[in-house]
């Protein structure tokens, strides 16, 4: 009996104490299992917009379901959720993409399923006369605690000119004397390091763009190191034309198709990849060797400013000439095809020739 009545109070106190509950949101991480033009312009749908109090930043995904998943260093119990459906930017865009209509919601403790899902019917998004979009608070059934959240969307309703999900809003709140209160975040540095670190890869999406549509004018650019140069043709319809892979200055009477380095022009079709802080514009190249045998080659562009890696390592080979480079006029643009690649093996090529005049900004988000 006595055993019996201890293990009943061991059981209330470890359900009355249970794991301390934050009066904030301290972010591990917020993901998507999908999120539209994610790896071509990551900074236009990023999951974290859903808690920055931004309604002009969205999350959306590149299909009509998806999940979002939100990982905390310390565990809330959350009561109510603060939701803006679709694409809540202004009133002509609120329709334009689709909008979830049933939400499913788990919550986990270290790991485990701390409780049973729940379900949650969502609201179209809608606005007020001068264009602000209405805050929908979703009560919940019973209260959620964890450390973790799965936002699972189960049924959605196609937007006027799309099918992809957008959510502007999901942030977790917690009822306080009959009032609904949401959860702040601990840490807004989180947002301001990701902004920052996406205005720094867009720098390179931007020399990119401008290089597409110089080399659309029919330019051929060449990509130099200190001893050879490769020159780069790219048409619209998707086509190119890489030159020679050859020296600068070859010695006389020397055939440069025999030299070690020397690699045969090309031609074939490309398509931007996707697009990171690191590694700048992946491009896939795809082509016949001079086998025959068809191959696709990985190159990356990064845009080369003061205090980048690649700026010193042109400084440095440039020498003397670097003074002839006009950083206020033209972009300078790294070119890397790495080792594994199969025809032109490890290159680290530069061009100066893509005039800053010519740039242009980033399709709009939408």
């Amino acid at each position: 009996m006595f055993i019996r009545i201890f293990l009943i109070s061991l059981s209330l106190l470890f359900n009355f104490c249970g794991p301390k509950l934050s009066n904030d949101l301290s972010i591990l991480s917020i993901t998507a299992d999908t999120r539209l033009n994610g790896s071509l312009t990551p900074w236009d749908f990023e999951p974290l917009h859903l808690l920055d109090d931004n309604p002009k930043s969205v999350w959306c995904a590149d299909s009509d379901t998806g999940t979002i998943t939100l990982i905390l260093k310390e565990p809330i119990e959350m009561d109510v959720i603060s939701f803006l459906n679709g694409n809540a930017s202004n009133p002509k865009m609120g329709g334009y993409y689709g909008q979830v209509t049933k939400l499913q919601v788990t919550a986990f403790l270290e790991n485990k399923i701390n409780d049973s899902s729940l379900v949650l019917e969502t609201k179209k998004v809608s606005f007020e006369t001068d264009g602000k979009a209405r805050k929908d608070h979703i009560h919940l059934e019973k209260s959620l605690k964890g450390d973790k959240f799965e936002f699972k969307i189960l049924e959605s309703e196609k937007g006027k000119s799309s099918s992809n999900i957008c959510i502007t809003e999901l942030k977790p709140g917690k009822i306080k004397k009959e009032k609904d209160e949401f959860y702040p975040l601990r840490d807004k540095s989180i947002l301001t390091e990701k902004s920052k670190e996406y205005e720094k890869t867009k720098k390179h999406y931007f020399g990119y763009l401008n290089f597409t549509k110089y080399a659309y004018g029919g330019i051929i650019i060449p990509f130099c190191d200190l001893q050879n140069c490769m020159s780069i043709s790219l048409n619209s319809d998707g086509t190119f034309t890489f030159g020679d892979y050859s020296p600068i200055n070859p010695e006389p009477d020397v055939a440069i198709e025999t030299l070690p380095n020397f690699k045969k022009s090309v031609t074939g079709s490309f398509k931007q990849e996707s697009i990171t802080l690191e590694s700048g514009v992946e491009v896939s190249f795809k082509f016949f060797d001079t086998s025959g045998i068809e191959l696709t080659e990985l190159m990356y562009f990064k845009v080369c400013k003061k205090g980048d890696k690649e700026y010193d390592t042109f400084k440095t080979m440039m020498g003397e000439k670097f003074r002839l480079y006009e950083d206020k006029t033209y972009f300078l643009i790294n070119l890397e095809s790495r080792a594994d690649n199969s025809y032109h093996k490890e290159m680290k090529l530069y061009t100066t020739e893509i005039p800053l005049k010519l740039e242009i900004n980033a399709p709009p988000s939408k």
